[in-house]
């Protein structure tokens, strides 16, 4: 039962060994913000039906539209086409 981690023998997450930090504070620019705020979102299998939705009526709706153009235009849309379509 040695080997066995608990709250007290646990090693500490930081390089400066103090557990009680929560993350570090950053500054971003917009662009870097979208840029997270959209990597999230298309890493979230809670959004990925939405998702997958989303591309279905851009489809419908564009028909002769490339799916590189699609891709395009769900990217830019994907935000407020989302919000609507929750």
């Amino acid at each position: 039962m040695n080997d066995v981690e608990t709250k007290s023998n646990r090693p500490k997450r930081n390089k400066d060994g103090d557990g009680d930090k929560h993350g570090i504070k950053l500054k971003l620019t917009y662009i870097e913000w979208i840029q997270a705020h959209r990597w999230i979102l298309f890493h979230t299998d809670n959004v990925t039906p939405y998702l997958r939705k989303h591309l279905v009526v851009l489809r419908s709706n564009n028909p002769r539209v490339d799916d590189h153009q699609i891709q395009r235009i769900h990217l830019a849309a994907s935000i407020p086409g989302l919000q609507n379509m929750l």
